[in-house]
């Protein structure tokens, strides 16, 4: 999900740059950030992103169903990703704020 949103704005960047110079893409004022700071918010976010995946399918593989198998722990394991839903609603709220400025 996160992923091919990363994608189509990295592209979406990649396919509008052209005959941009460094100076604009880096521009920012007090109440718009620069384009350079917009494609780093979402390549964090990818990162951030993939690194629950990651530890997610961690968990998946190594859990054992066995008798030791305590299902609270996993549980909250498995929940422990609230600072990750954190920065990504406010990496999403700031993103959908800034496009509706520009509106």
């Amino acid at each position: 999900m996160l992923s091919g949103a990363c994608q189509k704005a990295l592209h979406a960047y990649e396919e509008h740059r052209q005959g941009l110079r460094v100076e604009d893409i880096c521009l920012r004022t007090e109440t718009e950030p620069s384009v350079a700071d917009m494609v780093e918010w979402v390549m964090d976010a990818e990162r951030h992103f993939s690194s629950h995946v990651c530890a997610r399918e961690f968990l998946l593989e190594n859990m054992s169903l066995g008798e030791n198998f305590a299902a609270q722990k996993f549980a909250r394991e498995w929940t422990d990703d609230a600072s990750m839903l954190a920065v990504l609603n406010e990496m999403l709220c700031t993103a959908s704020f800034l496009m509706e400025a520009k509106d």
